[in-house]
């Protein structure tokens, strides 16, 4: 009868693209959780999860301890979650300042907006002249 082969923390199969894959899970983490450069931690946070995964697959066979492996892919698919929504809503936003941009044009833009001005001058110069008379 045969044994199986007993892995310690130290040597297994796979054991290197675990840890390559948590490394990579943690940094998109941290990246995904700064403002704007969140969107970047796609590229990490994918790589981390098919490491993370190929990782698995090879520890899994070999019947070893599997827990970095887990580790990396679960930090890899929160990272590329919360990078995915930092897109959609960079995305919503760009669309909404397209939107405002167009009906600025619409109403008249900066043209419109510099006759607006103007007549706000004339009356605050008419108000300041009245205040002037007054006194």
């Amino acid at each position: 009868m045969e044994q199986p082969t007993r892995y310690s923390y130290e040597n297994y199969p796979g054991r290197g693209l675990a840890i390559a894959g948590l490394v990579l899970g943690i940094i998109s983490v941290m990246m995904a959780f700064i403002p704007c450069v969140g969107a970047l931690a796609l590229v990490p946070g994918v790589t981390g999860i098919i490491l993370s995964a190929i990782a698995l697959v090879k520890i899994q066979r070999s019947k070893a301890p599997n827990g970095i492996a887990i580790s990396g892919l679960v930090c890899s698919i929160l990272a590329t979650c919360i990078a995915l929504i930092q897109i959609w809503f960079l995305q919503k936003a760009s669309e909404h300042v397209k939107e405002g941009y167009y009906q600025f044009e619409q109403s008249g833009g900066f043209d419109s907006l510099s006759t607006k001005i103007k007549s706000l001058e004339v009356v605050a110069d008419s108000m300041w002249k009245d205040e002037m008379k007054s006194k």
